[in-house]
């Protein structure tokens, strides 16, 4: 049965019409986090080239919170506004050919924050608002499994993202793994949301059509006055500020703990099958339970993952389990939050509502690795983020929880 007793043929009949959106909103979640995803597999060469510490390679990730919190916000909009077609037509072309830019990088630290600036700013075009938006309103019935299906892409970006980066770099050098993996990938992605997303998709035109307030949903005004909001917000925060850091970090984390960076390089690739599997889970349990729930079990499992990744000369098998356990908590917990915000506010104004969030994510997700590199940096290990990481994950699971009961699904 469908979530809240809705027959299994209304699902049936969602997943009938809008496989397509769910399939182009997989492959746009997958160039997202097809940059953050590789750049522990360009760290080294990187360093290596231009002698630069690990902080100074990461640096990149610093501007991007202020690029997101510029335009995520008009992301938004520009979705309620337009539609999401126009978007996931042209970010994913804007993006890969911005990736492909890095392979022109210097040892000026000044051009390669440049360069993390324009991909930050063409990939605001290709953020989870853009799929999750598709998704969310052309699903209801099954919208927990369908946004849990189409954010996949980050799974298959950490499962593969790191390998293809690795055989590229050894064919072609870093250079022309970036221009190889920027410009194949994003056109093929364009072409996939061109026919795979409609001009107008069913759920958002309901809304449109003047359905009652409380299926159409509030403003982001309103929901800015809301502590509910501000909750999940602070929850999204500090979940990605944690997990980024981590994942960002993985490859160097294991290379660190004794394993050569090709052994590195593939069980990193575990987090990615976890990434996958957690999101089916979370999909399948999202429409039958209580979303604060999964959400609480998803970040235990990555918080355990991280416990055992820090255990002293771990055998590869336990260390290979650590890595997988985390990829299921890190994937679980991704659709939960756009989950959450249709069912707390609705669909009317979820680009806005959804935008403004991610602002906030982009925010935790570039703050999360430099963090980590200036850790390292300071005490030449990752003892320390392994130990209090898994214990500071609290914070997202109180903040959930305090959220009350949801609504239902009318």
């Amino acid at each position: 049965m469908a979530m809240d007793g809705q027959p299994a043929a209304v699902a049936r009949d969602e997943w009938r019409a809008g496989w397509p959106v769910v399939l182009a909103g997989l492959f746009g979640t997958a160039i997202l986090s097809m940059g953050f995803m590789s750049a522990g597999t360009f760290m080294a060469p990187i360093e290596q080239e231009f002698g630069w510490t690990r902080t100074q390679v990461s640096l990149g990730f610093t501007v991007y919170p202020f690029v997101a919190i510029l335009f995520g916000p008009l992301v938004g909009w520009l979705i309620d506004r337009y539609g999401e077609r126009r978007l996931a037509v042209a970010g994913p072309i804007c993006s890969g050919l911005a990736f492909s830019l890095f392979s022109t990088a210097t040892d000026s630290t000044v051009y390669w924050v440049a360069l993390w600036a324009l991909y930050a700013t063409v990939n605001q075009m290709v953020m989870l608002t853009v799929w999750t938006s598709a998704v969310a309103n052309a699903f209801t019935a099954s919208r927990g499994l369908a946004i849990s299906i189409a954010m996949i892409g980050t799974g298959l970006s950490a499962a593969i993202g790191p390998l293809v980066a690795n055989l590229f770099m050894e064919s072609f050098g870093w250079r022309g793994a970036f221009v190889t993996m920027g410009l194949g990938f994003g056109s093929f992605v364009a072409v996939v949301s061109w026919f795979g997303i409609p001009h107008r998709i069913a759920g958002k035109a309901r809304a449109a059509a003047g359905q009652p307030r409380s299926e159409s949903g509030i403003t982001l005004k309103e929901a800015l006055k809301t502590s509910t909001y501000l909750k999940l917000v602070a929850a999204v925060f500090t979940t990605y500020l944690l997990l980024q850091a981590m994942m960002v970090h993985l490859v160097p984390v294991l290379s660190d703990g004794g394993l050569s960076r090709d052994q590195a390089v593939a069980i990193a690739g575990l987090m990615g099958i976890g990434m996958v599997l957690g999101k089916i889970f979370a999909g399948v349990l999202l429409d039958r339970l209580d979303s604060r729930h999964v959400c609480t079990l998803s970040l235990v499992m990555a918080g355990v993952g991280i416990l055992m990744l820090g255990l002293d000369a771990a055998p590869l098998p336990l260390r290979m389990l650590s890595v997988l356990l985390f990829g299921l908590g890190v994937g679980a917990v991704s659709p939960i939050y756009p989950y959450l915000t249709a069912r707390l506010f609705g669909t009317a104004s979820f680009g806005r509502l959804y935008g403004a969030m991610t602002s906030i994510y982009a925010l935790a997700n570039s703050l999360g690795p430099i963090t980590a590199s200036r850790v390292f940096d300071s005490v030449k290990s990752y003892d320390l983020l392994l130990a209090t990481t898994p214990v500071m994950l609290i914070v997202p699971v109180l903040l959930v929880l305090s959220l009350g009961r949801l609504p239902r699904e009318r």
